[in-house]
């Protein structure tokens, strides 16, 4: 089995319609490619502890970096796009905060299972930015504005992990 940070070194991780693709970093090609979400065109991913979490409208899923593989899959009523996600390690079973539209959900990140959802009653329903101390790893997706050099301009979903 290849060791997981050597494998990260090599291939890239992408969410796009649905799907998470892992492309060979040097050529491009398609390592494997798994439609886990059946829903959403906005897929954020978090990638942490050798597993990678992959979040749309209505849908979360854990994979396995090396093949792709689905390890869970939950259904989260009301999670919209974009999403963002943390992960904090020292709750046991680990805790996967999501984060959208004004809601915050908490999952246990080993099964996918929900422990609890705040819809932030009063306080709107727009893009929300979470952080959480202590959390190992986060992903922020963030709209940025880009100029073609004309009149119009073009919004651009980024995904920021830190």
């Amino acid at each position: 089995m290849t060791d997981y940070r050597e494998a990260i070194r090599k291939v890239l991780y992408i969410g796009t319609n649905e799907h998470v693709v892992c492309l060979d970093q040097a050529s491009g090609e398609i390592v494997w490619k798994v439609n886990c979400l059946d829903t959403g065109t906005i897929v954020n991913l978090l990638l942490a502890d050798g597993r990678i979490w992959a979040a749309t409208s209505g849908r979360v899923a854990c994979l396995e970096p090396e093949t792709g593989r689905v390890i869970w899959r939950s259904d989260v009523q009301g999670l919209s796009e974009p999403v963002t996600m943390a992960l904090d390690l020292a709750h046991p079973g680990g805790q996967l905060i999501l984060s959208c539209c004004g809601l915050v959900f908490s999952l246990v990140a080993d099964t996918g299972t929900l422990m609890w959802k705040n819809e932030l009653t009063g306080l709107g329903y727009h893009h929300t930015c979470l952080r959480v101390p202590g959390a190992t790893h986060e992903a922020q997706p963030f709209w940025r504005t880009v100029s073609s050099g004309k009149s119009t301009r073009t919004e651009v979903l980024e995904d920021k992990q830190r």
